[in-house]
C-alpha cells in the first residue's frame, strides 16, 4: 500500500517578467536542496493556467520540472491536448454537460462566450473561462481560513484484508489530519474514525463502524 501526499501552493513572480524561467529552476533546485522533495513548477498569467503548466512539468521529461505558459499560443497550445477534467475545477459532472453543449476540450471552453456560460454554469465555471483567457478571477489569498473539521479520506482500489494494513491506514490519515490542524495552530475535542465497506458492491456483506475519541 502506497500513500502519496500531494500539495498545492500558489505564489506570485510579479517582477520577475524577463526571468521567470530562471528563477522558478533556482527555486525548485533550492527546495530540492533544502528538503530533498522534488517539485514541479507552473507559471502562467492565472490559477487554472498555472495548474495547466504545472501539469506539463510534471508530465513533459524535457520541461525538467518547469513549465511556462504566458503567451496565447503557448496557452491554446497546451488546453489543445488536454482532457476537460484535466483543468482545476471541472469535475466529471461538468465535463457531462459540457460536452453536450459540444465543449468537448478546455480550449474549446477557453473559446466559449463567458456569460452564456454563466447562465448555463453558474458563476464558477464563468470564472474558469476568464482564467483559461489569461484574465485572473481567483485571488491569492492572504491565509488560508480555517476549517471547522478536517477529512483525511480514501478510497482504496482492493479491498484491505489484514488489520495491519487497516491501522497503518488510520495511522496515515490520523497523521495528516493532526498535521492540517498544526499548520492553522487548531485545536479539537473530538476524534472520529469511520471505516465501512464498498456500498456498491451489494453482492458482498456490508460493514460500517465507527468510533469517537473525545
Amino acid at each position: 500500500m502506497k500513500f502519496t501526499l500531494s500539495t498545492i501552493a500558489f505564489l506570485s513572480f510579479e517582477g520577475f517578467d524577463n526571468q521567470l524561467l530562471s528563477h522558478a529552476r533556482t527555486l525548485r533546485s533550492t527546495v530540492k536542496q533544502w528538503t530533498g522533495i522534488p517539485i514541479s513548477i507552473g507559471v502562467a498569467p492565472t490559477k487554472t493556467l498555472a495548474k495547466v503548466a504545472n501539469r506539463l512539468a510534471k508530465k513533459q521529461p524535457m520541461a525538467e520540472g518547469v513549465y511556462i505558459l504566458m503567451t496565447d499560443s503557448e496557452q491554446e497550445t497546451a488546453l489543445m491536448h488536454l482532457e476537460l477534467g484535466d483543468i482545476f475545477g471541472i469535475g466529471k459532472h461538468l465535463t457531462t454537460r459540457l460536452h453536450e453543449i459540444g465543449i468537448t476540450n478546455p480550449l474549446e471552453l477557453r473559446r466559449a462566450h463567458p456569460k452564456y456560460i454563466r447562465k448555463n454554469f453558474g458563476v464558477v465555471v464563468e470564472r474558469i473561462v476568464y482564467e483559461l483567457n489569461g484574465a485572473p478571477s481567483l485571488s491569492l489569498e492572504d491565509a488560508i481560513p480555517n476549517r471547522k473539521k478536517l477529512i483525511p479520506s480514501r478510497s482504496f482500489s482492493a479491498p484491505i484484508g489484514t488489520l495491519h494494513h487497516m491501522e497503518e491506514a488510520v495511522t496515515t490519515y490520523t497523521s495528516r489530519a493532526a498535521e492540517g490542524m498544526r499548520q492553522q495552530a487548531l485545536a479539537t475535542a473530538k476524534l472520529i474514525v469511520l471505516i465501512e465497506t464498498n456500498p456498491f458492491r451489494m453482492h458482498d456483506k456490508q460493514y460500517r463502524a465507527s468510533k469517537i475519541y473525545n
